[in-house]
């Protein structure tokens, strides 16, 4: 359980700032990440600056665990504070890069003691209150993050899912696509067709809204690329026959989908992908190894949570509002 927070007027969205020079994990986060999610009502934005964010396309394992990271560190935080349906966007931007203007929906703003963020911040957030927490541990610079490594990027990336209730382990999914892509992402949302039969289908969302959410994260995480939300309604969407596509990017327990991919594509005469493997986010309830592994954060652990808690409004669930 995270240490205990003083009451604090909660803000409907708290903005994180803070600056890392190494890809390692940034535990020094961690007390942000408490006092940000403590005083966030509805959503919580994290944005983290480094020169090593201006190289889109490298150190793929490196960026992923750092995300990984973060993203487990604030939903583990926020389900402790039974904050279940808190939304989490981690956003990563280079020095020169700036944020997103979500202006109208900010209330709060943490920092870190001692940061000197030397990214040029816009003029809006000088008038939204802030706060500077403690530096946590974990704070060291690694010499091997000045070495430059080659970039993985490819032209045009797909990647395919349900992303029924937009969570962390879908949006570090959807954040490394856009990360290895140069120029366009593709996302496949499935169709509602293809979901009959799943648990507590009566709490999925409809395909309209999954892939106006889709779009609303990837306008965050990476706005000048240029991103194509199509409907699939089968296991292969455009991979199937679009020959301009490069790569792929899945989950591990759909590693599988992409080897049927790869067996259709090569069966069509179409150019093989590179396939890039996401690890999955673990749940943030403390189980046994065991039932850990049966119960990933995802979109049924989600529907269940929901089910299992009717005083929860469904038109009060929170939305990535751009």
């Amino acid at each position: 359980m995270c240490s205990t927070v003083p009451n604090v007027k909660l803000g409907r969205t708290v903005l994180l700032l803070a600056s890392t020079p190494t890809l390692s994990k940034p535990q020094f986060l961690r007390p942000g990440i408490v006092a940000a999610a403590a005083e966030a009502q509805d959503r919580l934005v994290i944005v983290l600056f480094s020169r090593l964010f201006k190289s889109r396309g490298t150190r793929w394992v490196d960026v992923q665990n750092l995300l990984t990271y973060v993203y487990s560190e604030a939903t583990r935080i926020a389900h402790d504070m039974g904050k279940v349906l808190l939304n989490i966007d981690v956003l990563l931007r280079g020095m020169d890069e700036g944020i997103p203007d979500i202006r109208e929906s900010v209330d709060r703003v943490v920092r870190v003691s001692g940061d000197c963020l030397a990214a040029a911040l816009p003029i809006w957030l000088a008038r939204i209150p802030q706060r500077y927490v403690s530096r946590g541990d974990g704070y060291e610079y690694d010499f091997y993050e000045a070495k430059t490594s080659p970039s993985e990027a490819c032209p045009v990336v797909a990647v395919g899912g349900t992303f029924d209730h937009l969570h962390a382990g879908h949006k570090i999914l959807l954040s490394m696509a856009a990360w290895v892509a140069n120029q366009k992402l593709i996302v496949g949302v499935t169709e509602d067709a293809l979901l009959e039969g799943i648990a507590h289908q009566e709490i999925l969302q409809d395909l309209g809204f999954r892939k106006a959410h889709v779009r609303k994260f990837l306008s965050l995480f990476s706005p000048s690329l240029h991103c194509d939300i199509v409907t699939i309604s089968d296991m292969f969407g455009p991979t199937g026959w679009d020959a301009n596509i490069q790569a792929l990017v899945v989950s591990r327990e759909t590693r599988s989908g992409a080897e049927a991919i790869t067996a259709h594509r090569a069966s069509h005469a179409l150019p093989a992908l590179k396939t890039f493997v996401i690890n999955d986010i673990p749940s943030p309830v403390q189980l046994e190894p065991e039932e850990l592994v049966k119960t990933k954060l995802g979109s049924t652990f989600i529907r269940e949570w929901i089910s299992t808690h009717k005083e929860i409004s469904l038109a009060s669930m929170p939305v990535a509002a751009v």
